[in-house]
């Protein structure tokens, strides 16, 4: 394994669950495919956690596991302090982003760099997403060096797709799908607001959410209830919404700027906490892991088309002479059908709410 304190990269030499880990020198490794970037938590420090990440990522790419390299980042202690993460940052963007942009030293026109960056999807967890942030800010950095102004590299840089897990926040640069529920300990920190605001999208229709009848009327309800408490409106009606989502099997879409926010009932059975990203794996013909709600099954199979069509977008971008972009609006209506038969379900009534 490299020095400690040095990221290490690692890969599957094939598919299979039990298959060798190899790790990788990113300054040998060339995007010339699509690339699913596995940005783990933090707390991930050593090669074989690393390759348990593949695994999850694996079944839920599918087919088009065979059609992408999977690379799963082990920590290896190179967070631990400020110095460290810098430069292990600065690697990261210098020999695997950065490249995508630049030829023989110098910009190569926009087109050309947004269809190559279309190569890098990312599945980050936790951490990870403080990953992203701290490499997009490297990457906008170095290339505004090479002569790519401010609306360039914007555009650029938004083609690069993430799955966003267990985050208490959105990086919003880049197009993206963040997976939220209040059953997630890292929502704690947040706040009341929070499940206010979302209360509040939900009814009013903003970012063109579609919601059921039955919700409407029961989030209103709970609106209301909470106008009654004067003060403690904000903290009245984001329990009660809160409760509504942990007592209930929902899942919403919802547009957040370049991408998107999935917002969930708990996603694993039996109370555990929605932090952990091993459940969401798949079967090997696609069926739904035990540990899942059916809330939790409908996370999972909007995580594993989201990846799977960014990857297939990445492959028509390499195949294709013109720039195609990845929609974010088409990905919104594809989870909408699938989330769609969960949020029509009648509430339980024998669940009440808290008050």
């Amino acid at each position: 394994m490299g020095k400690e304190g040095s990221f290490v990269f690692v890969k599957k030499i094939d598919s299979n669950t039990n298959a060798e880990i190899e790790e990788i020198n990113l300054s040998n490794y060339k995007i010339d495919r699509p690339l699913v970037l596995i940005l783990n938590g933090s707390g991930l420090e050593n090669n074989t956690q690393a390759g348990k990440s593949i695994n999850v990522i694996n079944s839920l790419l599918g087919d088009f596991v065979l059609k992408a390299d999977v690379i799963s980042v082990n920590y290896n202690k190179g967070t631990y302090n400020e110095d460290l993460l810098d430069s292990n940052i600065s690697r990261l963007v210098d020999e695997l982003f950065f490249p995508l942009t630049t030829s023989d030293g110098k910009r190569i026109d926009t087109e050309s760099a947004c269809k190559n960056m279309r190569n890098i999807n990312i599945f980050a967890h936790c951490y990870g997403n403080t990953v992203i942030r701290l490499l997009l800010e490297r990457l906008d950095e170095k290339m505004e060096t090479i002569g790519y102004n401010r609306t360039e590299r914007e555009l650029i840089i938004e083609q690069i797709f993430a799955v966003i897990f267990a985050s208490n926040y959105t990086t919003r640069q880049i197009k993206h799908l963040n997976v939220i529920s209040p059953n997630d300990k890292m929502f704690v920190s947040v706040g009341d607001k929070l499940w206010e605001s979302m209360a509040v999208k939900l009814i009013s229709g903003q970012n063109d959410i579609k919601i059921s009848l039955i919700d409407k009327e029961k989030i209103i309800d709970i609106l209301n209830k909470a106008k009654v408490n004067g003060s403690k409106q904000c903290y009245v009606s984001s329990k009660l919404f809160k409760d509504f989502y942990e007592k209930n099997d929902r899942c919403y879409v919802m547009q957040d700027n370049r991408g998107l926010d999935l917002v969930t009932s708990p996603i694993y059975t039996n109370g555990r906490p929605d932090h952990t990203m091993s459940g969401l794996a798949r079967g090997e013909n696609g069926e739904s892991n035990v540990d899942l709600t059916p809330s939790g099954d409908c996370v999972s199979e909007c995580i594993s088309y989201s990846l799977s069509s960014s990857v297939a977008n990445s492959i028509l971008n390499n195949e294709s002479e013109n720039f195609i972009p990845f929609s974010i609006r088409r990905l919104k209506s594809k989870l909408e059908n699938i989330v769609q038969p969960l949020n029509e379900q009648k509430l339980d009534n024998n669940k009440n709410l808290s008050t």
